[in-house]
């Protein structure tokens, strides 16, 4: 599941894009859009794959440089979640977020998300901390490096707005626009 509003459209598809150019198996995308409460459309994707296997959130601003399969690969079926370390988002929300859906079908019905703020959903709350796993530190990239997998834009600072970022965003960029034509 992609979780993007109306405004982030144009990103949903870069990073898609980023994903299926990489993907070694097929893949299926949901778009959870026109929301106000988006934060809630993430804890929503068990329910929305009927409590089915690991299912995966992202947030629409991130750009992948490897095979999503890597990302599945991290899956522990011992924790009902699994998310990046708070100390490696640096007060982002939770840009990824790979879920056991089997676990979740007690923690996170449909009434349960609809009915929990969105600050308790976000902090995990309702997780004791053996439910919560982390994925490796080294997935996820704040600033694009040689040897980034995934990178967020979420928090870009002013200053790296034109840098290697901005062009790793345009290549994506013109290759999906380049398959339109």
């Amino acid at each position: 599941m992609i979780g993007t509003l109306r405004e982030n459209k144009l990103s949903a598809l870069i990073l898609e894009s980023s994903i299926r150019r990489r993907a070694s198996t097929p893949l299926y995308f949901h778009k959870a859009l026109d929301r106000s409460d988006s934060e809630k459309d993430k804890f929503s994707c068990p329910y929305l794959w009927d409590f089915k296997g690991p299912v995966l959130y992202l947030s629409s601003q991130l750009l992948f440089l490897i095979d999503i399969k890597e990302l599945f690969a991290c899956f522990n079926e011992d924790y009902t979640l699994q998310v990046f370390h708070p100390s490696v988002l640096m007060g982002m929300t939770h840009p990824i977020i790979l879920f056991n859906s089997e676990k979740c079908r007690q923690k996170l019905s449909y009434e349960f998300v609809n009915s929990t703020s969105s600050e308790d959903l976000e902090r995990l709350n309702f997780l004791s901390k053996s439910e919560i796993g982390y994925l490796p530190n080294d997935f996820l990239s704040l600033a694009p490096k040689s040897n980034s997998k995934i990178v967020s834009y979420q928090n870009i600072p002013k200053s790296q707005e034109e840098t290697s970022f901005t062009s790793l965003w345009k290549d994506e960029y013109d290759y999906v626009f380049q398959s339109l034509i």
